[in-house]
């Protein structure tokens, strides 16, 4: 009866972390002022790296390449030395890289309807690249928090 309950908690475990890939949970800063967070999950929005700091995200019920929101950090790299990594927890010091964002809106637009925007399908939809300054959360393994600020505006990803 236990190896039945172990084993019935173990792959449930399993099942949940797994229907959990990929989701994330966001917020948007307009005005200087930071919103609520909202799970992608309630929205069927996913969060998919495409390479070393640069990720997309796209709705769950079309390709990847139909992304609404393509990030890339230029000069990524995650910060693998120890000691580094602990100076910045203990005096909260944000890793600051620049990139730039794509969207298919301008930015007022996509930070109040965010995740409800135009997505890389539109063609009659104009494609934004704009500069953007990602602040990434100090951390201890693993990056879990960026904020991603461009004109004025801002998404947090977590």
């Amino acid at each position: 009866m236990k190896r039945a309950i172990v084993t019935s908690i173990f792959l449930l475990t399993i099942f949940f972390s797994f229907c959990q890939s990929g989701y994330f949970q966001f917020c948007t800063m307009k005005n200087n002022i930071w919103g609520k967070w909202y799970s992608s999950y309630s929205y069927s929005y996913m969060i998919r790296s495409v390479g070393d700091g640069e990720y997309i995200i796209y709705s769950e019920y079309h390709h990847p390449s139909d992304y609404i929101c393509r990030l890339k950090i230029n000069n990524f790299n995650k910060d693998n030395d120890k000691k580094s990594r602990k100076y910045h927890l203990k005096n909260n010091i944000w890793y600051e890289y620049r990139g730039s964002i794509e969207i298919f809106t301008d930015s007022e637009t996509f930070a109040t309807n965010f995740p409800h925007v135009a997505s890389y399908d539109k063609p009659e939809i104009k494609r934004n690249i704009i500069p953007a300054i990602i602040k990434v959360e100090p951390y201890k393994k693993e990056i879990s928090l960026l904020n991603i600020f461009f004109d004025d505006v801002g998404l947090g990803l977590n």
